[in-house]
Parts: structure tokens; sequence; C-alpha cells
């Protein structure tokens, strides 16, 4: 699949993709009118050139949700500030601007 809003940016200058962002921001009525894939928000580039170091790639994490076909990714974008699992869209997981955080031992929760 292509990501649409996503090519559109990387094709045209940031201005003219912003004022389209603009144009289609609507205040959200519920969880699903938020640009979502496999049950997880997406992360267009436009934002994630906002604040690059919000996302990184987890890379092997015992806990990334399951997808709705059963299988589990491995490996999923993460917001750092809202401690969430995202969708990044492919120009922002080839950004090498992107960190890419592998997996290393036991995972730690909050509660430990």
């Amino acid at each position: 699949m292509i990501e649409a809003f996503d090519v559109f940016d990387e094709l045209h200058k940031r201005g003219s993709a912003r004022r389209l962002e603009a144009c289609l921001a609507e205040p959200a009525i519920g969880a699903s009118d938020v640009p979502s894939r496999n049950g997880l928000r997406k992360i267009y580039k436009i934002e994630f050139d906002d604040d690059t170091e919000r996302f990184v790639l987890r890379i092997g994490y015992p806990d990334f949700p399951k997808r709705r076909s059963g299988r589990t990714a491995t490996m999923l974008g993460f917001d750092t500030a809202e401690q969430s699992y995202v969708w990044l869209v492919p120009s922002v997981v080839r950004d090498a601007r992107l960190a890419r955080v592998p997996y290393h031992g036991e995972f730690a929760t909050d509660d430990e």
C-alpha cells in the first residue's frame, strides 16, 4: 500500500504539505478518527520532522502488540513522549535520523 499523504509530503514543498494538513485537520470525534494502521496511530514524516528525537524504531521487543492477523511484528515505532507504540510510515523508517533501538535482555516495566 502507498501512504498517500506521506508521498505527497515527500514530493511537494513542506509549506504545501502543512497547508494540506491544516485543511484536513478537524477535531477528532473518536479514536476511529485518528489515522491508524493495525490499531496503532500513524506517524507521518511531517510529524517526525517536527521532533525527530520523540520517535524511535524498537526492534525485537517482547511487548509488541499482536496484529489483527495474530502475528507479532519484528519492529515497531515507539512514541517516547506518550510511551506507546505507533505505526511509522515508510519514509520515516528510511530516515537516517530515526534512532533504532534493538532489544537487549530482560524487559523492565514501570512496576519493577
